[in-house]
This record gives structure tokens, C-alpha cells and sequence, in this order.
């Protein structure tokens, strides 16, 4: 729930929104739609409403989606942009965008933004050894080794990392004058992995879209560069479901 104007006790708030849903912060006023928690909207003065965009509000940014309720939990508000994490617990935060926050996996910005680790094999080119997790803001003056923050702990993480990466993994090819690796080109390709329930508290949307990510290019970026493209849904019993095809990979395996 949202504050009320200030002055106001706590149950002068509570029976205000109970009875009629209204709240007032700053010149706009906040219309509860619901039954759905997140089913608020914040109107302007003018009677006007923000829809697909942030607003400030108290000194907070909240987010509205494109029929103008509030947005909770992880978010993803421009397709291929950052994750950002709206307080979906019921309380006066609700819809808050969160400035920070730290998992095994990463952390939220000052800016509200998720930073993610990615994951690697302990050595890459040879896809063995334990999960690690790497910074990729770390400078880089020697090997890849040097970005290492610590090992995976969560088994079903590594194990999810571990059939992912296997995927797209090239066929190498013997010829008469040679031998070349061979990519499975424009084939959709599906793979499943069971999740923890609690997977969102662990590993939330952000830091399991890099996993995914991640795992779908490795071995593969280390014999060439790779674009394709993923799709990914998580159903209600934890079940990973991966659809994912590559088109291209620019060899850089003679360099």
C-alpha cells in the first residue's frame, strides 16, 4: 500500500483505503483498481495517468505498464534493455523500484539496474572443472581466470549450466585437406531442466536470463562468435524450458 498524506495516522490511512481506495502523494492521487495488488493507478491532476513509462513519485520511481497499473516484481520494461526489481511485497514499498540488493548471482545498482555474474566453466576451452562465476567488469590484463568471483554453490544451477552448454556444442569434422567444426545452423533445438521451487529467491529472472544466455554460447564462443536467438518459461512446478537455434558463427578458430 502507498502513504497516505502525511499527517495522518496509520489507521486514519488504513481506513481510508479500505473504505474508498483512494490515496493522495504529491498533486496525484493513487486509485486502487484491484482486486490484484499491483492493479493501482496513479492519477495526475489533469486526470491523466502514466502508462508504459516511470514516474517519480515522493521521491521514488514506480513503473506503470501499458494500461497504466503499477509494475511489480522483475521487470524488463524496453525488450533487450536491463532488468529492474519492483517491490512486489504488500506495504507501503509496493512498487518501488528497489536500488539495491545482493544474491549469489549479483546484485541490483544504485541506478536500479541488475548486474549480473556469468558462469564458465573453471577452464572453458576444455568446458571442465566447477561452475565459476565471473565479473565482466574486472580488467582483464591476463586470462579470463582473473575475472573469477567464486564457484556456483547450487547444484541444480551447475547442472542446469552444464545441459545447457551442451546444446550447440560443434561436431568436429575430419576431411581430405583438414578438419572443421560443424554448427547445427537454423534447427530449434529444446532442452529442460528442473528448478527448485524457490528458484525466484535464488536465482531470480535476471540472473537465470544469463544463465541461459550464457550456457547456450559456451563451448560455441570459443570456436566463434554466435548469434541466434532463445525463448525460455519456467511453469509452476520449476520446470525449465529452453526453445533455442543459432544462425551464425563468424570462425575464429584459426586466429
Amino acid at each position: 500500500m502507498k502513504k497516505l498524506l502525511k499527517g495522518l495516522t496509520a489507521l486514519t490511512a488504513a481506513l481510508t483505503i479500505s473504505l474508498s481506495g483512494v490515496q493522495t502523494a504529491q498533486a496525484g492521487t493513487w486509485m486502487f483498481i484491484g482486486p490484484e495488488n499491483w492493479k493501482w493507478e496513479y492519477h495526475e491532476e489533469d486526470g491523466t495517468h502514466p502508462a508504459s513509462s516511470w514516474k517519480m513519485i515522493d521521491g521514488f520511481w514506480y513503473h506503470f505498464d501499458s494500461n497504466g497499473y503499477l509494475d511489480i516484481g522483475c521487470r524488463q520494461v524496453e525488450e533487450g534493455g536491463p532488468y529492474y526489481y519492483m517491490i512486489d511485497s504488500d506495504g507501503p514499498n509496493l512498487g518501488k523500484m528497489a536500488t539495491s540488493g545482493e544474491w549469489e548471482y549479483g546484485y541490483i545498482q544504485p541506478d536500479g539496474t541488475f548486474y549480473c555474474y556469468y558462469p564458465e566453466y573453471a577452464d572453458p576451452y576444455t568446458a571442465t572443472g566447477p561452475v565459476m562465476l565471473y565479473d565482466p567488469n574486472i580488467p582483464d590484463e591476463s586470462i579470463a581466470y582473473d575475472k573469477a568471483v567464486r564457484p556456483s554453490t547450487a547444484d541444480w544451477y551447475n547442472q542446469a549450466f552444464f545441459t545447457l552448454s551442451n546444446l550447440f556444442r560443434p561436431t568436429l569434422v575430419q576431411y581430405e585437406h583438414g578438419e572443421t567444426y560443424v554448427y547445427p545452423y537454423n534447427e530449434w533445438r529444446t532442452c529442460q531442466c528442473q528448478l527448485p521451487q524457490n528458484w525466484k529467491e535464488v536465482c531470480p529472472s535476471p540472473f537465470m536470463d544469463k544463465l541461459i544466455l550464457t550456457a547456450l554460447k559456451s563451448p560455441v564462443q570459443f570456436y566463434g562468435w554466435v548469434s541466434g536467438e532463445s525463448h525460455w518459461t519456467i511453469d509452476e512446478n520449476g520446470l525449465l524450458t529452453v526453445n533455442a537455434r543459432i544462425w551464425e558463427v563468424d570462425d575464429k578458430a584459426e586466429e
